[in-house]
């Protein structure tokens, strides 16, 4: 049997605007990104920003930037695989926008 492995490449790219935005959110904590059962669309995006990476599983991957450490749940990895997300402005307001190559359908509301 072969031990999975992830590839080196980190599992969640982050552009340069949304490492901006966290870290401007979130100074010297941990945002933990994810994805769970619910909504019209089957699954969402969750969100949480931690204190400190003592409350992180040992399968979370970390990445750590100057002012914030971005953690990708290891549960949620094979859904989130690929993903990129950006922060965005525009007339209707900002947001981070999840571009995710492994979504077969996604919600508008």
């Amino acid at each position: 049997m072969t031990d999975f492995v992830l590839p080196v490449k980190q599992a969640v790219t982050l552009s340069e605007a949304a490492i901006n935005h966290l870290a401007s959110i979130a100074p010297n904590k941990v945002i933990k990104f994810g994805i769970e059962g619910g909504s019209c669309a089957g699954h969402k995006y969750t969100w949480k920003i931690l204190e400190s990476d003592d409350e992180l599983y040992a399968d979370d991957e970390l990445t750590k930037y100057d002012n914030f450490t971005f953690a990708v749940d290891g549960a949620s990895m094979l859904f989130v695989l690929g993903c990129t997300i950006d922060y965005v402005s525009g007339l209707t307001g900002s947001n981070l926008e999840i571009i995710n190559p492994n979504a077969k359908a996604s919600c508008g509301c």
